[in-house]
């Protein structure tokens, strides 16, 4: 976790002026996309099929995120994972 002063600045909800940051490990889903409004599309039924490599993300406040997602599924590279 990464903890910053308060943003002195007249856009205090820009993305670079997020107080906070999480850092994590999370693989891609190819599968799931965007809805026709530019949101996140249907969540898929855990756990979600991907042989994508693991990655670092950075997840800030929702009230400073474009796209805002509040629960994200588990995955797994098995033919038994959903699509």
């Amino acid at each position: 976790m990464v903890t910053k002063d308060w943003p002195l600045t007249p856009y205090p909800f820009a993305q670079a002026a997020a107080p906070i940051e999480l850092k994590a490990k999370a693989r891609k889903i190819p599968e799931w996309g965007f809805d026709r409004f530019g949101l996140c599309a249907v969540l898929q039924t855990s756990p979600a099929r991907t042989n994508s490599p693991l990655e670092t993300v950075t997840l800030i406040p929702m009230g400073w995120a474009r796209l805002r997602i509040s629960a994200f599924p588990t995955v797994r590279a098995s033919p038994d994972a959903s699509k």
